[in-house]
């Protein structure tokens, strides 16, 4: 990789054409794309169980079905990211920039709001089974009768 790109800033004091620099400087990018989208599928089982974790039941069925697709998403973004710099796509990388960082924001909230409404709900049941007609205690008071 590092030849590549020494190859590639070589060129211009070689004499070499603006065609020729532009053609290795995007193929070495290429290179690199490829070999990280191969580090991902290397990596892709390990970073799977660390998604996976221990977690509750609805939230640990989320992280499973991330942790089984991650490294789609990871690769796509590779080669959006690849595509966008190859294209010399004018206001890509802002785009694919702000889009990750509202959808990091989005998924953030999102625990956030999950988080929240759990500890509420908790608190609202535990209020009530605190209660005296809420309680788990099933003794008649009035006639000393226990349910069977």
């Amino acid at each position: 990789m590092a030849y590549g790109y020494f190859l590639a800033e070589v060129m211009p004091a070689l004499d070499a054409s603006a065609c020729a620099h532009t053609i290795v400087t995007k193929l070495v990018g290429l290179i690199l794309a490829g070999m990280l989208i191969v580090l991902i599928m290397q990596m892709r089982q390990d970073v799977a169980n660390k998604i996976r974790g221990d977690a509750s039941r609805v939230i640990g069925q989320v992280r499973e079905r991330v942790a089984d697709v991650w490294h789609l998403f990871a690769i796509l973004y590779v080669i959006a990211t690849c595509g966008v710099w190859a294209l010399e796509i004018s206001g890509g990388f802002d785009y694919v920039l702000r889009s990750t960082a509202i959808s990091l924001m989005i998924i953030v909230a999102s625990n956030i709001l999950y988080d929240s409404s759990r500890m509420a709900c908790a608190k609202v049941f535990q209020l009530a089974m605190n209660t005296k007609y809420g309680s788990l205690d099933w003794k008649n008071e009035s006639a000393d009768i226990y349910p069977l």
